[in-house]
């Protein structure tokens, strides 16, 4: 997805790219007291979504909490014969021996993990001995006094989250844990900077970067290593277990490379779970290890962005296939308004201030726009005259932003219907703003909704 010059959100909510599918096709979208709940409506319906799930009433509000069971989870998954490793509850009354007991029954490696907690938030991986599990439950227990976790089998394989939508998967992707790869030259310190310097790049990996933590720590001393170590060439460090994109992980677009079987033990998965429409699998596959998949979770309110803006491979708009697929009546649309965005950050601050209250955006463009900046050249005194610029362009509901700014030039990005671009065009004609010459050029980027005197405001 192509993405303006001026910067129109903070995060990556799933909330923005749905809504922002069905606001481009003339649907009404109303966020409810926060950015995360919103109702999008057609002239046929009114769906009530949370993050990426839509939530048909209480039925459908119980579907998730049921996903957020890991536990109940798995236990729906065995009884409708979906493969999912083999594992027990424990709670905070547990015996210890009671835990390991159960561990040893299983045969190592096995994985700890919370109940109900999302992100990879102390998922102990791969436990290889009595040792190890020891330090996972001490890890637990000395950060909560209540707690449920779940211990079960490790399977080997890939982590893949493959999202489902109705009966077919629309996106897929395949997590790799945190990591770094050698050149011979840089030390693991400087590798990590490295890697976060290209995660920056990319909207939705900008904010989860490599950190530095116990953790880290251990599996580069595991290696015989420090931070100040050179890794040799080519060869790859990991630095975390779990393969989280919070914490580190990479993604790697993979819808077209999945298996059959992979995809139809997906969609059984989510078949699972009455009443949910759509969710995100995460399953461990491996051709050699684990050919059948083995479903570990289901997360019905799952980020999408990974899916958009991926590591590397093929980004899949899942926003968009969702807008299909729950509002068919908007399909002759699909097309409108592809290159404008609006901007979330001013839903953000409308929450800022007016908390537990509703917002809900202005219609996009109806009729087909046209993109100009407008390069203006004269003697200018600023402020004033980026004051009148912006109430000129509001008046013609034009959008865009002023780009550039100096006592004798400036650039105004422009994005509106011809005819309202003409009058704006006769405006800067009748000279009253010390225009001395300007021209019109074509501008090729994606445009926010609105006008912004400042960039990136």
């Amino acid at each position: 997805m192509k993405n303006p010059e001026i910067k129109y959100i903070t995060k990556t909510p799933s909330s923005y790219y749905i809504a922002l599918a069905a606001w481009r096709r003339g649907l009404h979208v109303t966020f409810i007291k926060n950015i995360h709940n919103y109702r999008i409506t057609s002239t046929e319906k009114s769906l009530f979504f949370a993050t990426s799930a839509m939530v048909g009433g209480r039925e459908g509000l119980s579907s998730h909490y049921t996903c957020k069971d890991k536990y109940a989870t798995k236990h729906l998954l065995q009884k409708n014969n979906v493969p999912t490793p083999e594992g027990k509850l424990f709670d905070q009354s547990s015996a210890e021996s009671e835990i390991v007991s159960y561990a040893e029954q299983l045969g190592y490696p096995v994985v700890v993990k919370p109940n109900n907690e999302a992100r990879g938030v102390d998922v102990f991986s791969r436990i290889e001995n009595r040792n190890s599990l020891h330090m996972a439950l001490d890890s637990i227990r000395s950060k909560r006094d209540v707690f449920e976790l779940i211990v079960e089998k490790h399977i080997y394989g890939d982590d893949y989250g493959v999202f489902v939508l109705g009966e077919e998967v629309i996106a897929a992707y395949k997590r790799t844990p945190a990591n770094v790869i050698g050149d011979g030259e840089n030390t693991i310190r400087e590798l990590i900077k490295i890697r976060n310097i290209e995660r920056k790049k990319n909207p939705h990996l900008r904010t989860r970067l490599l950190k530095v933590d116990e953790e880290v720590k251990w599996h580069i001393q595991e290696r015989s290593m420090s931070l100040d170590s050179v890794l040799p060439k080519g060869e790859t460090l990991f630095l975390r277990s779990a393969a989280n994109i919070s914490i580190g992980g990479d993604v790697v677009a993979v819808t077209d490379q999945l298996p059959e079987q992979i995809k139809e033990v997906s969609i059984k998965a989510v078949k699972s779970v009455p009443n949910l429409a759509n969710g995100r699998v995460d399953i461990i596959y491996s051709e050699d290890t684990c050919p059948e998949g083995s479903v570990l979770e289901i997360n019905s309110m799952a980020l999408i962005a990974g899916h958009l803006y991926p590591s590397s491979g093929s980004p899949q708009d899942v926003g968009f296939k969702m807008i299909d697929f729950f509002f068919p009546e908007s399909t002759k649309a699909k097309t409108r308004n592809s290159e404008m965005f609006f901007n979330m950050k001013t839903v953000e601050k409308h929450f800022e201030v007016f908390a537990e209250s509703d917002y809900t955006l202005a219609p996009a463009p109806v009729n087909e726009t046209i993109r100009r900046t407008a390069v203006i050249h004269g003697d200018f005194k600023l402020p004033d005259i980026k004051y009148k610029i912006r109430n000129e362009v509001r008046r013609l509901n034009l959008s865009g932003f002023i780009k550039k700014e100096s006592s004798e030039q400036i650039d105004i990005v422009l994005s509106g219907e011809e005819a309202d671009i003409e009058l704006f065009v006769e405006f800067l004609e009748e000279g009253r703003l010390g225009v001395k010459s300007f021209e019109m050029i074509n501008y090729d980027k994606p445009i926010v909704s609105g006008f912004y005197i400042d960039i990136d405001k």
